[in-house]
């Protein structure tokens, strides 16, 4: 049973990222956004169940509110909220080598789900931007690290936010 903190940050972090959603730099095959974060920060919280429900319900408005249908994307946004859930099972500890951790695995996940989704309306087409895409990825990674390592020093310990 998920507790009303749980339930209250949770949509919290939801809102904050489809508004970072709302705010990213989109083409047909390539996103430069930051909506991650706030899904990773859930997973990481609150536990797997309550991640993967966040990445669903952020996923779930911004296609209601933008007029795309739910798809193969929405799985990518679930898996930025369940993988950092899975992996604070068995890593615990929060520091930034964990963080780093998080932050690889879960895009490396999440990038395959999307490719995956691409290949779905463009065939092979979707390997002519994979290299751009793998460059964003990576060129993400640090200052995704960064700003979570800042997040958690700077608002869940001083709040003491506690992981379910």
């Amino acid at each position: 049973m998920m507790s009303t903190k749980a339930i209250a940050m949770g949509g919290t972090l939801a809102a904050l990222a489809i508004v970072l959603k709302m705010f990213s730099l989109t083409t047909f095959d390539l996103r430069i956004s930051f909506y991650d974060i706030p899904l990773m920060i859930s997973g990481v919280l609150f536990g797997p169940l309550v991640g993967g429900l966040v990445g669903f319900i952020t996923d779930w408005i911004y296609s209601t509110t933008q007029g795309f249908p739910l798809g193969l994307f929405t799985i990518s946004s679930i898996l930025w909220g369940l993988i950092p859930g899975l992996l604070m099972l068995v890593l615990k500890k929060i520091n930034v080598k964990t963080i780093t951790v998080i932050v690889v695995i879960t895009s490396v996940f999440a990038m395959a789900s999307n490719t995956v989704a691409l290949y779905q309306f463009t065939g092979s087409a979707v390997f002519a931007m994979l290299p751009a895409r793998i460059i964003v990825m990576i060129i993400k990674w640090p200052i995704q690290v960064i700003i979570l390592k800042q997040l958690h020093q700077r608002v869940i310990l001083p709040l003491n936010i506690k992981r379910v």
